[in-house]
């Protein structure tokens, strides 16, 4: 992410110092003056922000369906395009490939999220973006992920999550103008939506019967839905990566401990998105 000793990166701090008194008008016309003379001043470089947008700006249907196939020829283990149905299971499912334009969009915001490109993402971002039951705006974004320095948003928790959402599937909407991700909670049933809702996310994920590797394995889960009963202080670490154990409840009333790797929530990450005039857009980002 190029942010270090530009005119832009230091217009938009001081924005986020003092959200309150600042406009977001004023803060595009900033950046775009600001960004305008950078170009000015480095004629024969492109950034990677410009770069992303000069190819989306470019790109015609033929280019785009090449840029397509190579991304979804490109993929490891992909989720599958339609959802199988079953009862008491929730199983993957991502419609991003039957929607060319946002399928491309998303490749990109993947790889903006990868160099943690705050520049090109904000300007995917709806400035009435969604970040909780009852706050939206961009200042309540930054605030809420700590967008306050360079330093700070390199290492802001807001990277990780998209990453994580950005790769856990979605569905789109009846009208094909919005797109809800990840998976598991664009598809979780409604009726059934609580606070200790949740999903095993995988299969054959071992349950034991207590929260560690030599507990008895009383069952072998996949993509089932369960309750969230109650969440170890203490994690284990395995291949490098900790979690805490999570107790829970099968829909056949069977207790035990499963790796908290395994266990998601549709209410604790939410992504949407929404087709506009001007593209795909942010409308809503929510991590409890």
């Amino acid at each position: 992410m190029r942010l270090a000793n530009s005119p832009a990166s230091s217009v938009f701090f001081i924005f986020m110092g003092n959200h309150n008194t600042m406009k977001l008008p004023l803060l595009i016309t900033i950046i775009m003056l600001s960004a305008f003379s950078c170009k000015k001043a480095e004629p024969t470089e492109k950034t990677y922000t410009e770069s992303l947008e000069l190819q989306a700006s470019q790109l015609s249907k033929d280019s785009m369906r090449i840029i397509y196939l190579e991304r979804i020829n490109s993929r490891k283990a992909p989720l599958p395009p339609h959802q199988i149905l079953e009862k008491d299971k929730l199983y993957p499912v991502d419609e991003a490939p039957l929607d060319t334009s946002f399928f491309v969009f998303r490749e990109q915001l993947k790889d903006a999220v990868q160099q943690k490109d705050i520049f090109f993402l904000l300007d995917k971002i709806d400035e009435n973006i969604v970040t909780g039951e009852q706050t939206q705006g961009l200042s309540a974004f930054a605030q809420k992920w700590e967008l306050t320095s360079e330093t700070a948003t390199l290492q802001s928790p807001l990277w990780d999550v998209l990453e994580k959402i950005l790769l856990s599937g979605g569905v789109f909407n009846e009208f094909k103008n919005q797109f809800r991700a990840p998976y598991y909670f664009a598809t979780y049933p409604e009726e059934d939506r609580s606070p200790t809702a949740g999903i095993i996310a995988g299969a054959g994920v071992r349950m034991r019967s207590g929260p560690d590797l030599n507990s008895k394995i009383v069952h072998n889960l996949t993509h089932d839905l369960v309750e969230v009963l109650e969440t170890t202080s203490e994690g284990t670490t395995i291949n490098e990566e900790t979690y805490p154990w999570i107790k829970v409840r099968t829909r056949d009333q069977q207790e035990g401990y499963v790796w908290g790797k395994f266990v998601e929530q549709p209410l604790n990450d939410q992504l949407v998105f929404r087709k506009t005039t001007a593209g795909w857009k942010i409308i809503s980002l929510i991590k409890k």
